[in-house]
């Protein structure tokens, strides 16, 4: 089994190709271990896996990775309640284009960040799972799961009112519909489980966070233990 990554190729000319958009494959597992990574704490539904820079470079794909210093430290998060505005993208199932990627831009704010843990269901009829959620005020709607959703600070672009800067604040892991409501899995867990990733060479050192500690030391047969990777991509587990 296989995820597919949906990109835009970085040339695309409409009047001799059919398609700008490529489909990259994405595998579940390699030599029998899974290739995805979670946090420890499994009420976060969250996962990510680690693509090979190397293979990626060779493709004609159109991406912005973020880096590693685009994530918030804990002061900063902590400076996020109730109230701060977010903006997320992702593609609206039907409406994503046919030739290219035509991501919608939604925006909107924290609602509340619940202390205890919020009861959500996958599907309808299914059992519901108590999930570590902050609660985001926006037309998140099921279908864009996994979108990114950043924390975007009052004021002009490229100009802070509140000093503040923007970041990434966790993806989108539900929604409740008919209450423009959704659920959003917290970075600092997607954070926490990057950092303990083994690849080499990679810098994951953050002002106001311990040192990284790698568990194992990859193989040279190991897939992840390409030096050029560009990120991970985070995706609800279910």
């Amino acid at each position: 089994m296989e995820h597919w990554l949906l990109s835009s190729t970085k040339t695309y000319d409409p009047q001799t190709e059919a398609a700008g958009t490529i489909e990259v494959p994405v595998p579940m597992s390699t030599n029998g271990h899974s290739d995805w990574f979670f946090p420890d704490d499994q009420s976060v539904d969250i996962a990510f896996t680690v693509l090979n820079g190397q293979y990626m470079s060779t493709l004609d794909t159109e991406n912005a990775p973020i880096s590693i210093t685009e994530l918030p430290n804990p002061e900063e998060l902590k400076k996020v309640n109730s109230g701060a505005q977010i903006a997320s993208a992702g593609l609206l199932l039907g409406a994503s284009g046919s030739r290219r990627n035509y991501p919608i831009f939604k925006f909107g704010f924290v609602s509340s960040v619940p202390e205890e843990k919020i009861s959500v269901a996958c599907c309808p009829g299914c059992t519901a799972n108590l999930q570590t959620e902050w609660m985001i005020a926006a037309s998140l709607v099921p279908g864009n799961s996994g979108s990114p959703i950043f924390f975007v600070p009052v004021g002009f672009p490229g100009i802070s009112v509140s000093g503040q800067r923007a970041f990434l604040l966790g993806v989108q892991s539900t929604s409740f519909s008919g209450y423009d409501v959704a659920g959003m899995a917290p970075v600092q867990f997607l954070l926490e489980a990057i950092r303990k990733v083994p690849i080499p060479d990679a810098n994951f050192s953050i002002p106001g966070l311990p040192p990284a500690i790698p568990q194992g030391v990859p193989s040279a047969a190991d897939p992840h233990s390409q030096k050029a990777i560009p990120g991970p991509i985070p995706i609800p587990k279910q």
